[in-house]
């Protein structure tokens, strides 16, 4: 079976990182990965690209350029030559490009990726994906918050839409040693993600100015770059909190960061099933993150860590002084949280979990379990 992944581009975080691990990861004697990237022209993209995978680049900036229609047509001529059974896409534009020019090559199955709860869903994006969902045969979310997303903003009959869990490289995070149950000494605070705008690091650094108040011992680290890094740098010298944060920006091995941290944080005011806090969690980090979207579906609230309400400061602060002035509750907390999250999201079920999702797709006669 072949299935071909439609993405803009190749970054080394979020639903890109995970297209390249299970790529990685898939058995070829079940599953063929083919790679299609809208653009693809960057030098960290072409980079990334999967060695052992066909990938086309159709090096579009995006789809409002006369070179749209050539590029349409250097898709449907390969998925025609590969004889492609499954096109998957993610995002935007390669929904608006993918599923049309995978209906027109008649490949078998056109599935969607619902990886997030649609915040950005709205005006002409909305009216396009609604436009194009009778011809999506299958959606498949990461959790059941993408999942009831898609059936309400995308109208997609609830039959047609599946969760399939993601998963994450544990092997390093495994390997870091459970915190340490010391009262009294310093304590290091992080935050993985991108920096954009819905993942709010604003308030992240709001709660850690209330914190500063009254523990000058405290630091914050940011883990990620984005648009937002400007502004957020000059938010912590406005703060006057500068001396206590630290700006990593794109870091490629989490795990060497997250070793030093206690506690691991998430702002965001809209997500899926976020990597990030999986990542801390196998680590053994008690995580302290909004309650939106997936985020409840992987924090156990008072066991593995706190969910708070979103752009608020003030609670996120007392969830992290909770956890500061009881170690004990802290290290049960961290022990709790690698638990729930190593039964449940390596990478090799994981893989297993999409091959058999694939398998089934293609196959009707397939009876094999998503949730397995």
């Amino acid at each position: 079976m072949k299935v071909c992944f439609v993405i803009e581009n190749l970054i080394a975080a979020g639903t890109e990182l995970w297209i390249l691990r299970l790529i990685e990861r898939m058995d070829r004697n079940r599953v063929q990965p083919l790679l299609c990237l809208i653009n693809g022209s960057g030098a960290q993209s072409q980079a990334l690209e999967p060695v052992d995978c066909p990938v086309l680049r159709l090096n579009l900036p995006g789809l409002k350029t006369h070179r749209t229609f050539g590029a349409a047509a250097q898709l449907y001529r390969f998925l025609k030559q590969h004889k492609v059974d499954v096109v998957q896409v993610h995002h935007a534009d390669s929904s608006y490009l993918g599923i049309p020019i995978a209906r027109l090559a008649r490949v078998p199955k056109i599935v969607q990726t619902k990886y997030d709860i649609g915040y950005w869903l709205q005006g002409t994006d909305l009216w396009l994906h609604r436009m194009l969902r009778p011809w999506v045969d299958v959606t498949v979310a990461n959790c059941q918050a993408c999942r009831q997303a898609s059936i309400e903003q995308e109208w997609s009959p609830q039959d047609t839409v599946e969760v399939v869990d993601n998963g994450i490289e544990l092997e390093p995070l495994e390997k870091i040693a459970p915190i340490e149950p010391v009262s009294g000494r310093p304590h290091q605070i992080g935050m993985l993600a991108n920096l954009r705008s819905v993942k709010d690091a604003a308030t992240y650094l709001r709660a850690a100015e209330i914190l500063l108040r009254t523990d000058q011992g405290l630091t914050f680290h940011l883990l990620g770059d984005g648009p937002e890094r400007g502004e957020l740098e000059r938010l912590a010298v406005e703060l006057d909190i500068d001396q206590h944060v630290v700006f990593h920006g794109r870091v490629e091995r989490p795990a060497e960061v997250i070793q030093s941290l206690s506690i691991g944080v998430l702002c965001s005011l809209s997500e899926g099933l976020p990597h990030a806090l999986l990542e801390f969690m196998a680590a053994g980090r008690p995580v302290v993150a909004t309650d939106v979207g997936g985020n409840s579906e992987v924090v156990r609230n008072g066991d593995t860590g706190w969910l708070v309400p979103p752009r608020n400061p003030e609670a996120i602060a007392t969830a992290i002084n909770q956890l500061l002035h009881n170690p004990t509750r802290l290290v049960q907390m961290g022990m709790a949280a690698r638990q729930s999250v190593i039964s449940r999201f390596g990478l090799e079920p994981m893989t297993r979990r999409f091959e058999d999702f694939y398998d089934r797709i293609v196959d009707p006669r397939q009876t094999v379990s998503l949730s397995s």
